[in-house]
């Protein structure tokens, strides 16, 4: 693979080479099962793509180089898992914030009454490069039965 030239810089660039997955992991934990009404609660979802030291620094040599190494990675999950049979994912259309750097967002949602839930977000991992996705799902914790996904939310 051809290498971004810059001044003395020795060929730092490593373009992603791993086999992608994906599944569901726990974000949180939510108990409403001792009140008889719906109840609101928040919690914290992480947003965003979690790159390896190795994959950061050959990121942070150009924006072009960062584009390329970026569409390159997001194109392993595309051709390798596309519409995920896992979650229910479409890596063909990853959002521009997915993409971004890791960041963690307040979420708020109601759980239904007499409810125990675990909230689980939809988590792409290549190598030790992890993305976590906008996508996530209440899961009831009783019988595992999914109550709903935020795709499915009006």
């Amino acid at each position: 693979q051809l290498c971004a030239s810059s001044f003395i810089w020795s060929c730092k660039q490593h373009y992603p080479d791993c086999v992608p997955s994906d599944g569901w992991g726990v974000i949180t934990q939510l108990d409403n099962s001792q009140s008889n009404i719906p109840t609101k609660f928040t919690f914290q979802q992480t947003i965003g793509t979690s790159w390896t030291h190795e994959t950061s620094e050959s990121m942070s040599v150009s924006e072009t180089v960062e584009e390329s190494i970026k569409e390159s990675f997001f194109g392993i999950f595309e051709a390798n898992i596309g519409f995920s049979l896992s979650t229910g994912y479409d890596w063909g259309s990853v959002d521009s914030t997915t993409k971004s750097d890791a960041k963690s967002y307040q979420i708020e949602l109601e759980i239904p009454p007499h409810e125990k839930a675990q909230i689980e977000a939809a988590v792409g991992h290549c190598g030790s490069n992890e993305v976590h996705t906008q996508l996530y799902r209440v899961v009831s914790s009783r019988n595992g039965e999914v109550l709903w996904t935020n795709s499915s939310r009006a």
